[in-house]
């Protein structure tokens, strides 16, 4: 008997395996410990709602880049698109005296944009993704600035119930947040776009003969991470 077969039978079929997750997430575990130890305010409820209202718009975003990710892509834009649209949605409002609807959909069409821009020059130009997404993460950032020209935008107080208002306990961007994480959640495990993105990631030549159009989804899933973005 070879010592692969000696050692696989040795092993129990039981045993527990530290995988990634689960690292991670005892890590966070002994971190929020830590943490309590260390402050008393730490396990109260309004800590933890002003925890929610920080992730809400990283974690947004992160549902976006995580299905390019996936695909064996990278945007490294999201940080400064998000900037850029901020901006542009304040400044919708104030400058122009934009309804809130009409300047929110306005903006999300505008980060489908800055997405498919992204997707555009990783498929057609062929430039690598961490290449193309650094050079618009400039470009975006450049751009918030000039629109600004460095002066703060303020916002109109009731758009700002989006961000800081709260529905009972929950914060509004927390209920976002779940929402997109639910939906997030249902493409990439049940529909063709969410195989699809897992297929390019592991194999693009596969999903290429199986006479999947590599382009199209590519161009799909950036513009996915352009709309987060604008979220």
């Amino acid at each position: 008997m070879s010592t692969t077969a000696r050692t696989a039978e040795a092993k129990p079929s039981g045993s527990f395996k530290l995988t990634p997750e689960i690292g991670a997430l005892v890590a966070l575990i002994a971190i929020a410990l830590v943490l309590a130890l260390l402050s008393r305010y730490f396990f109260t409820l309004s800590n933890f709602t002003n925890l929610l209202k920080q992730v809400a718009i990283v974690g947004i975003a992160g549902v976006g880049v995580t299905m390019v990710i996936i695909s064996g892509g990278i945007d490294l834009s999201i940080g400064t698109g998000i900037s850029l649209i901020a901006v542009l949605v304040a400044g919708f409002m104030q400058f122009n005296g934009m309804h809130p609807a009409v300047a929110v959909t306005l903006v999300l069409l505008i980060g489908c944009a800055m997405g498919l821009l992204n997707g555009s020059m990783v498929t057609f130009f062929r430039i690598p993704p961490i290449i193309a997404t650094l050079s618009t993460l400039m470009a975006f950032k450049g751009a918030a600035l000039v629109y600004t020209n460095g002066y703060t935008i303020p916002l109109i107080q009731k758009f700002m119930f989006l961000g800081r208002g709260q529905l009972g306990a929950l914060p509004v961007s927390t209920l976002i947040l779940a929402a997109v994480y639910i939906i997030g959640w249902i493409v990439l495990r049940f529909t063709m776009l969410g195989r699809i993105a897992y297929g390019l990631g592991g194999n693009e030549e596969a999903v290429h003969l199986s006479g999947i159009s590599v382009r199209k989804y590519r161009l799909i899933l950036y513009t996915i991470s352009g709309f987060c973005a604008g979220l």
